[in-house]
């Protein structure tokens, strides 16, 4: 029979491995589950354009619109659209263009708000291949996933470019805004034949972005949530989830134009 002073050894025994397992729980498996759930909070549902945002070729004479689609990395169908304009010296495949321009819009919608700056460049007299990322507008995709998202669609969509028999010999340029203003300096990376690139409130890292927005919701108490929401980043997306504008530029001979108001409350420039 069990004497008094074994039982209380192995009562106490029972209560720190308690202690230990709340303890474990309470500085990693809670933050981690706190951590997913704001992550998927943010990206776990698709974007759609508002309507006031949405415009279409009609609005702009002259320019055409080819539709078309490609696969991203899940094999989700990614709705894609070649812009061109009659009056520039191409026809509707895109052959005769300058070179191709690829625009890699922000987060909260698709392409189409973006529909005067395709304008302006096919006018130009270059073809501009555009798309709608991973859940959104148009594209498969039950949401968006990730501020990662937009450098994977983004790379799938200069492999389409490169493999297209009309744009593939032609120069190569980026304009992103925002999320696509990430995606186009960090996919320079894998991509170093692009020949231009243009960054408006883009930012450097999705780690700098998930920061910033949290500080701004929550404060310093982000801190304690940096580390988990990194970690479940990585799970998701890999080597991608260290993805970073600044790393592509400066591995890359593209000439750069980077665009910022000194007064963005999104992306503040010391995020971008």
């Amino acid at each position: 029979m069990e004497n008094g002073s074994a039982r209380k050894f192995r009562i106490r025994r029972i209560a720190l491995v308690v202690v230990a397992v709340a303890v474990v729980l309470l500085v990693s498996v809670v933050p981690f589950g706190i951590s997913a759930y704001v992550y998927e909070s943010n990206f776990g549902s698709r974007l759609q354009s508002a309507a006031f945002m949405e415009r279409t070729a009609d609005e702009f004479p002259g320019l055409s619109v080819r539709e078309a689609s490609f696969a991203s990395d899940q094999g989700q169908t990614l709705a894609s659209y070649l812009f061109t304009h009659a009056d520039a010296g191409m026809d509707e495949s895109g052959a005769g263009a300058k070179g191709v321009v690829v625009i890699a819009h922000g987060l909260g919608g698709g392409c189409n708000s973006y529909m005067d700056v395709a304008d302006r460049f096919a006018r130009s007299g270059y073809a501009v291949f555009a798309y709608d990322g991973t859940g959104n507008d148009r594209s498969e995709g039950d949401a968006v996933g990730g501020l990662p998202q937009a450098v994977i669609d983004l790379g799938h969509a200069l492999d389409t470019v490169e493999q297209s028999d009309e744009l593939g010999d032609l120069p190569i340029m980026l304009f992103g805004h925002s999320w696509g203003g990430y995606a186009v300096g960090s996919v320079l990376v894998d991509h170093p034949e692009v020949s231009a690139v243009v960054s408006v409130a883009g930012f450097d890292t999705s780690a700098a972005m998930l920061e910033s927005e949290g500080r701004q919701m929550a404060g310093d108490a982000i801190n304690l949530l940096l580390p988990y929401l990194s970690l479940y980043e990585h799970l998701k997306f890999g080597a991608y989830a260290d993805s970073s504008a600044v790393q592509g530029f400066a591995s890359s001979s593209a000439h750069v134009l980077v665009l910022h108001s000194a007064n963005d409350g999104t992306v503040p420039p010391a995020t971008g």
